[in-house]
């Protein structure tokens, strides 16, 4: 997360054809729909209500809600993995890329709940190909985490599955803050001091750990950050999968 280059989207594997573009507003609609209803909830009349107007025929490209939910799951996790990676990158040092890549999903998540229910929590009541999509999403951010430790100077040694359960934790922290009946934004924010803490500690030993969980509540401290709205609205600018190219067909 802090040293390498960022992760374009189409090294992270999202498809290009003419086809997907036209699709992508029902990938968007699928994941909001799944967030908001559940997977198992969702018919292909909640997607296309989600859809811009301007969105092709919903059976012209998938036959039924699951091909959908794959098609959307796979550009979802892609993005996911993309946009984390490029804002570790962004910054210079690995604990303050690994706190940017946090940032990153704290926003995320906060601002678009829906989205981030579908793609942390609703991917496990889809299972089958999305569960594959899932594990190749965490293996990579968990090399990324692995990769990155391994160009600092620490001597600090940390087991192989080390990036695995770090990865895993911060997912089921998220996973928890969505499955609340009121989430609180502040509330996930604030645990990101001990979120840093938690991911420094295996890989550069206690005193780093702390020093990561000062900074970071320092940063929270002085406010830089804002509470996003809880809406659904991708950023077009922050968006390479989904929620672009609405007018393309």
């Amino acid at each position: 997360m802090g040293g390498g280059p960022p992760l374009k989207p189409a090294e992270a594997g999202c498809s290009t054809g003419s086809p997907e573009a036209l699709a992508r507003p029902y990938l968007k609609a699928m994941l909001i729909a799944a967030g908001e209803l559940g997977y198992r909830g969702v018919g292909v009349a909640d997607v296309i209500e989600r859809t811009e107007p301007t969105a092709v025929e919903f059976d012209r490209y998938f036959t039924d809600t699951e091909e959908c939910f794959v098609a959307a799951y796979e550009a979802g996790g892609d993005y996911l993995c993309a946009t984390l990676l490029d804002a570790g990158a962004a910054e210079r040092g690995w604990a303050a890329g690994l706190r940017g890549a946090l940032v990153r999903l704290l926003e995320l998540v906060t601002g678009q709940p829906a989205i981030a229910k579908a793609l942390l929590i609703e991917v496990h009541a889809a299972g089958g190909r999305t569960m594959t999509k899932r594990k190749e999403v965490i293996e990579r951010l968990s090399r990324a985490l692995d990769g990155a430790r391994r160009e600092t100077e620490s001597r600090h040694s940390s087991s192989p599955l080390t990036g695995t359960f770090i990865v895993g934790a911060i997912e089921f922290a998220m996973s928890g803050y969505l499955q609340e009946a009121e989430p609180r934004p502040e509330q996930l924010w604030r645990q990101l001091p001990e979120l840093m803490h938690l991911a420094v500690l295996p890989y550069l030993g206690e005193d780093a750990a702390w020093e990561a969980f000062d900074s970071a509540q320092a940063m929270l401290d002085a406010g830089p950050w804002k509470e996003r709205p809880a809406d659904d609205r991708l950023r077009a600018a922050d968006d390479p999968g989904i929620g672009k190219d609405t007018n393309s067909h």
